[in-house]
């Protein structure tokens, strides 16, 4: 029995959807409130169409948002088992899973081309690269094989769990235990796997370009191959073993089906109202409820925020004892005490042209493997060449661009989030430049495009940290660091405030849209493990 209870989420992204959606079918609320200060639901997992001027009728689908769908199991566990819902169909991109192009001097010997292709078959991927290096066929099906058990023991020891304090965390007979199935996946020492993932990878590989093939996946949490833990060679292991996916339609498809199974189940929705303040009693020690910005109080037993966490501990929890908040930061919404991800440019084009050099997932790297991944931040440090991301959904769902010969395109480039820039406005002109280098790049592999772009948008790290509340516009949140991971990364429970809980890309377990589906699992336990 619910005796009453009530819940209030802050913020109806996948997380908060989700999590409403368990709450209420837990029973123990007899209220569950979702308030999103948006006019849409979704958050950052965003479908947006654009329609050319110039030509009646011809519409561009854009994912703005998340674009690729890894670990489909979680999204089968989510959807079919615990939300009971309908979820929409995933493509599996085969049997190209990704496209990686290298700068000039990536330009492979014998060849007029200078990329190499993502294989999501394991023979075809190793001929593949037994012609780049000698011995790199077999030492691939070596790298994956460790990527996969790590993968294996990653997810369950420290992604698909609660930590309640460090001894949870650090507890030696179950690391131990873990140890047979890391030592079978060929990985004879475990330290190994908190070297730079670049590092770990020399053993396997000379050539940087096969290197960058399994290390650009890093740009997902925020890090370089040259600072990420080679744990991470599981997010390799991950799109290589069971694939990459696109749900049909969009991903706001899966939007509109957390929606619709909100409404179903009776979860109250409230959009275009902003939450101001998350309310305590007298003494900080617990939720109240919230107050929005038109000065609306709403009592609430649990606060769930899917705001993203440092904005919310900054901005919106402000305790009447006068205690200071664990996140601080400047009046213009930056944080320099932690790391946070990337800031993005993000372009979306509709382009009359059949884009043949391109596939649905396309990586263009620099020749510079390792200065590329020092972020712009001025005017003054602009490189020649970056590296950057494009997603060409109308590869595989034609209903992204409904006109024959036309294709949409979302390219996201890496940029400083506002905490790095060296100088202030500096976005303009990152704009423009990471502009001009994609148009660059794509002419060098025979596109020129700039003049059958028929629509175009540009969002930048400001507008991200509008839009979304993102501290730093860091459209990924937290990176992901060793100090910033599992027992470290930010708890999904409040350490002070009883009744107040956390999930989203800057809490536990981490960002990506399977991330938060399980962060969601996880808070909701912790939500209900409370009230008993």
């Amino acid at each position: 029995m619910s005796g009453g209870k009530s819940a209030v989420v802050v913020g109806g992204g996948v997380g908060g959807l989700s999590s409403a959606i368990r709450l209420k079918k837990s029973g123990a609320f007899e209220r569950v409130t979702i308030i999103e200060k948006n006019g849409t639901l979704g958050g950052r997992v965003k479908s947006l169409t654009l329609t050319a001027k110039e030509r009646s009728g011809a519409r561009y689908r854009f994912d703005t948002g998340p674009s690729l769908g890894l670990f489909p199991q979680e999204y089968r566990r989510s959807f079919e088992e615990d939300l009971e819902a309908k979820l929409p169909e995933l493509l599996k991109v085969e049997p190209i899973a990704y496209r990686v192009y290298f700068g000039d001097e990536g330009r492979l010997e014998g060849s007029r081309t200078s990329y190499l292709d993502l294989l999501t078959d394991e023979e075809e991927m190793s001929v593949q690269l037994e012609g780049v290096e000698r011995g790199a066929g077999d030492s691939f099906k070596r790298m994956l094989r460790s990527s996969r058990a790590t993968l294996d023991v990653g997810v369950g020891a420290f992604i698909d769990r609660n930590f309640s304090n460090l001894g949870d965390f650090l507890n030696l007979p179950r690391l131990f235990s873990l140890l047979p199935r890391l030592f079978q996946g060929g990985i004879a020492n475990p330290f190994s796997l908190l070297m730079p993932l670049d590092t770990w990878l020399k053993q396997y590989f000379k050539d940087p370009r096969i290197r960058s093939l399994f290390t650009f996946q890093t740009l997902y949490v925020g890090l370089s191959p040259f600072t990420a833990p080679s744990a991470f060679s599981l997010l390799a292991a991950t799109e290589l073993s069971d694939g990459v996916f696109f749900p049909k339609g969009g991903f706001g498809e899966i939007i509109t089906a957390l929606e619709e199974k909100a409404a179903s189940v009776g979860v109250a929705i409230e959009v275009g109202k902003e939450v101001s303040r998350i309310s305590v009693s007298e003494d900080g020690g617990s939720v109240v409820g919230v107050e929005t910005g038109c000065g609306l109080k709403v009592a609430a037993d649990i606060v769930l925020v899917n705001a993203d966490l440092p904005f919310a501990k900054s901005k919106l929890l402000k305790r009447k004892d006068g205690r200071n908040n664990p996140f601080s930061m400047s009046m213009g919404g930056v944080d320099k005490t932690r790391e946070y991800s990337a800031g993005i440019v993000e372009f979306c084009w509709g382009i009359r042209d059949d884009l043949e050099a391109l596939q649905q997932h396309n990586v263009f790297l620099s020749s510079d493997f390792v200065g590329s991944w020092f972020r712009p931040g001025s005017r003054k440090d602009l490189p020649a060449d970056g590296n950057f991301y494009v997603h060409v959904p109308s590869k595989t769902d034609p209903t992204a661009a409904t006109e024959e010969g036309t294709h949409s395109l979302m390219i996201l480039f890496p940029v400083a989030n506002k905490a790095e820039l060296s100088s202030p406005h500096a976005y303009e002109d990152l704009v423009d430049w990471s502009r001009k280098v994609v148009l660059k790049r794509f002419r060098e592999i025979g596109l020129d495009v700039e003049e059958k772009i028929e629509v175009e948008s540009a969002t930048d790290p400001e507008d991200w940290q509008k839009m979304y509340n993102l501290v730093n516009g860091s459209a990924f949140g937290l990176s992901h660091g060793l100090d910033q991971l599992a027992y470290f990364r930010p708890s999904n429970k409040d350490d002070e405030v009883e009744g107040l809980f956390y999930v989203g890309a800057s809490t536990h377990p981490g960002n990506g849209v399977p991330l938060v589906l399980k962060g969601s699992r996880l808070v909701c336990e912790r939500i209900l493990e409370s009230l008993r």
